[in-house]
């Protein structure tokens, strides 16, 4: 418009044309100035950006899905959802909308609708594993625990699946009492990634649990080589040890253990037991906790 200005008063104005060519390429000027303001101002940041673009194609799903996105990492769940919404009714076969959308849920407390959005993405892409964790973790939290494990082992027998998605599955597990599968997890897991302490530490739980203690002591070694001020591990692989009858050894970690968490009474339990056991000579340690 400003060109156009410009243009329009030369053409009525009589002047030499050096000073015509320097006043249209000022016009010009402004004129290509104007545009880039206007642009950057667009896209000041990922909200304007994306409220620009689904205003301007409100029958796409991805720009539609984009403004949910921004508007979650926002806080503003009610307005997300809405876009979500609107990226379905754009694209019904928008797998990612549906699992976005079911985040949006979870978070406001309606897990039950949050289940079916997460399913709805799965059946359009089974290898989502994002969705396949977040349903497992969704299901879990309303107490359906068998429903979450085998959601979970879908997702391990996926290619893609990262660790995380071990650790979740191992955990269960555990909680569920299959120290079988929750040491198979972990396995699996510190395959991935055998620097990890916590991963064989929590091994070393399950395989202590399923009395397979030299297994248990390898993994709670490495776990101190790789981590040696955590106190829970001196622990359990003081009781995989008492197990094993080997008190003295038993006795020392315990106190190791107990400097290291001084307000933890299951360690000092479990040290005036090895204590106790050793003063009468008895075998067994089965109060060790």
């Amino acid at each position: 418009m400003a060109f156009g200005l410009v243009l329009a008063w030369l053409l009525c104005t009589k002047l030499k044309s050096g000073n015509m060519v320097a006043i249209v390429f000022v016009g010009l000027t402004i004129s290509l100035a104007m545009g880039t303001y206007q642009r950057n101002k667009v896209w000041w940041d990922d909200l304007t950006l994306w409220q620009d673009s689904a205003e301007k194609s409100p029958q796409k799903a991805r720009p539609a899905n984009k403004l949910g996105a921004a508007l979650e990492n926002r806080g503003r769940l009610e307005e997300a959802a809405r876009y979500y919404l609107q990226a379905i009714q754009a694209d019904v076969h928008y797998y990612l909308a549906y699992f976005n959308l079911g985040n949006v849920l979870q978070q406001q407390g309606r897990p039950a609708e949050a289940i079916v959005n997460y399913k709805r993405a799965l059946h359009l892409r089974p290898d989502f594993v994002k969705a396949r964790n977040n349903l497992a973790l969704t299901l879990t939290s309303q107490g359906r625990m068998a429903e979450g494990i085998r959601q979970l082992e879908t997702a391990v027998a996926n290619a893609s699946a990262n660790n995380l998605t071990f650790i979740r599955l191992g955990t269960l597990q555990m909680q569920t009492g299959n120290y079988e599968g929750a040491a198979a997890a972990f396995t699996l897991a510190i395959e991935k990634d055998p620097t990890n302490a916590d991963l064989r530490y929590n091994a070393g739980n399950a395989l202590n649990a399923l009395g397979r203690f030299d297994d248990a002591i390898a993994q709670y070694q490495k776990a101190l080589k790789l981590d040696p001020t955590n106190g829970l591990v001196y622990n359990n692989l003081a009781i995989a040890l008492a197990n094993k009858g080997e008190l003295s050894a038993a006795l020392r970690l315990f106190q190791v253990a107990l400097r290291l968490r001084p307000d933890d009474d299951n360690i000092r339990h479990n040290l005036k037991m090895a204590r106790d056991k050793i003063d009468a000579t008895l075998p067994g340690q089965d109060n060790l906790q």
